[in-house]
């Protein structure tokens, strides 16, 4: 490493830790210690919120990498120009794009910790902290949400299922189940509306045992259809899903590696229930799993010029800059994911919509930058 790179990381590395810790205790402030106040007066044991707390840091931590990315660059690049070490580098015939290379470098490897961190600890920390909600809490809007999807044996349409209350992690029931079954010309032929549904042996098996059930034969005309109320009624094939798999249907984004959310993903498209606003959100969280960590590099080339300032400029600068940046950033990106959700526009293009505009930004003001 030459003597120019030492230099500037030795102004960006303990800038970066800061602006992590800045904006982890603000995001903190917010977020989970406002939740933690909530569940310590609803009655929760003082362990068990601290653990939740605990394990909410590692997202937060992964979150904060871009925020503490630009504020390093434009406080640290801001100190060089400050005390003329900026002219001092280009006066010994330094280019400002070779000044800038340690910045771009820092910002790569924060980019690939923050997505491995992201996809790792953040992911299994987030699924305990999901699981530790549910036994805490013992039941929450996320599990309680409807679910659809339909079976199919090849092209042939099955069965569809709804339900309507979720999925119950601790008894591994589904609550208020629909089940409707058709014929093999495509048409209804019986529904199953039951309280609940248990699995029958494994979590790995696709039998199910409905509790309280009315069963209602569908015949061409109404005066043809027939009902029946049952206390119990064991079925195989028309669920087509395991406990296990209605689970992993339920999991949010953050939960889950990028690996696990295709696979989630894909599981959602075979159900082949329509529910394309679902399958939209997924894949906007997927992408986003690269977007937000490659925003650190984003953040890297437009903070290093934007940090060479005037000499008589307030030593607030960087600050308000840092700001007013992210703050844009994170306008346009949820701009774009709503978009996306609604079917507007593609997730991919729309979570590193972003990311390109400020690269093309960064690329314009590192040129003109060596320009000056």
């Amino acid at each position: 490493m030459k003597l120019v790179d030492k230099l500037i990381l030795k102004d960006l590395l303990p800038m970066f830790g800061v602006g992590i810790a800045m904006f982890a205790t603000l995001w903190f402030a917010g977020g989970p210690l406002l939740e933690a106040s909530k569940w310590i007066a609803g009655g929760i044991p003082l362990k068990i919120v601290l653990e939740l707390v605990v394990l909410s840091v590692p997202l937060v931590l992964s979150l904060t990498f871009p925020m503490g990315m630009l504020l390093s660059v434009l406080l640290g690049y801001g100190r060089l120009s400050a005390d003329s070490e900026a002219v001092a580098l280009f006066a010994g015939g330094v280019p400002f794009i070779r000044a800038a290379a340690p910045a771009a470098a820092l910002g790569v490897a924060a980019s690939l910790i923050g997505f491995l961190m992201n996809d790792t600890l953040a992911a299994q920390a987030t699924h305990r902290l999901n699981d530790l909600k549910v036994s805490a809490l013992k039941d929450t809007a996320e599990i309680s949400k409807p679910l659809t999807f339909d079976t199919h044996d090849g092209d042939k349409l099955l069965a569809t299922v709804h339900i309507e209350k979720g999925f119950d992690v601790a008894t591994r029931s589904l609550r208020q189940v629909t089940i409707t079954v058709y014929d093999s010309t495509g048409r209804p032929s019986a529904m199953f509306q039951a309280d609940s549904a248990r699995p029958v042996g494994s979590l790995d098996s696709k039998e199910w045992e409905l509790v309280g059930v009315d069963l209602i034969k569908l015949g061409e005309l109404p005066q043809y259809s027939h009902h029946a109320t049952l206390h119990s009624f064991e079925i195989n094939s028309a669920i087509g899903r395991s406990p296990q798999d209605v689970a992993f249907l339920k999991e949010g984004a953050d939960s889950l590696t990028f690996t696990q959310l295709r696979r989630q993903i894909a599981l959602l498209k075979s159900n082949g229930s329509g529910d394309t606003d679902a399958i939209r959100d997924k894949e906007v969280g997927l992408w986003s799993k690269i977007a937000l960590p490659a925003s650190c590099l984003v953040f890297a080339m437009i903070g290093a010029p934007l940090g060479l300032r005037p000499q008589r400029s307030s030593k607030y600068t960087g600050w308000i800059l840092a700001i007013l940046i992210i703050f844009g950033y994170y306008v346009v990106y949820t701009g774009m994911s709503s978009i996306a959700r609604s079917g507007l526009c593609a997730p991919a293009l729309a979570v590193f919509l972003p990311d390109i505009i400020g690269l093309f930004a960064g690329a314009f003001l590192l040129r003109r930058a060596s320009t000056i």
